[in-house]
């Protein structure tokens, strides 16, 4: 999102931009447990080593229900709160974010992309989301909907 709509623990008075998670399957992924999943401001191809995966951030501690969706901030701060996860890397004002999701496939130890998504830019006080949740149509929303599907745009 280029403004943020959610609540922000580590920043309430500047909240920071977030990107939303969603689970598209129908059973819940513990991020405790199965700690094989990470985002990346830098594009990672498949197949990669894992070893590609160093300075990405590794989502952690909490549990995505199924077809659910959780938000980490993308303010590099590097940081699991008690509410939220905050990844090591920010988004930019002006636009030009890349942002990838990742599972590291073991035991082979490679790369698997589950999405990737580039911008160019995302104008003020808006968001940049799939409609409907899982797909890959993107559109540009007034307003952000966390945890909430994505109205039609």
């Amino acid at each position: 999102t280029h403004s943020c709509t959610y609540p922000d623990d580590l920043n309430p008075a500047n909240p920071d931009h977030w990107v939303e998670i969603y689970n598209v399957t129908s059973s819940p992924i513990n991020l405790s447990t199965d700690t094989n999943y990470y985002l990346s401001a830098t594009p990672i191809a498949s197949g990669t080593s894992g070893r590609a995966l160093g300075g990405a951030y590794q989502l952690n501690h909490f549990t995505v229900n199924a077809h659910g969706a959780i938000v980490v901030f993308v303010d590099d701060s590097n940081q699991t709160t008690a509410n939220n996860m905050h990844a090591n890397f920010h988004l930019s004002k002006h636009g030009g974010d890349f942002v990838g999701l990742y599972k590291r496939m073991m035991p082979e130890d490679t790369i698997r992309v589950l999405t990737e998504h580039h911008n160019d830019s995302i104008p003020k006080a808006t968001t940049w989301g799939a409609y409907y949740n899982g797909s890959s149509h993107w559109f540009v929303y007034h307003g952000g909907t966390p945890a909430q599907p994505n109205p039609h745009p």
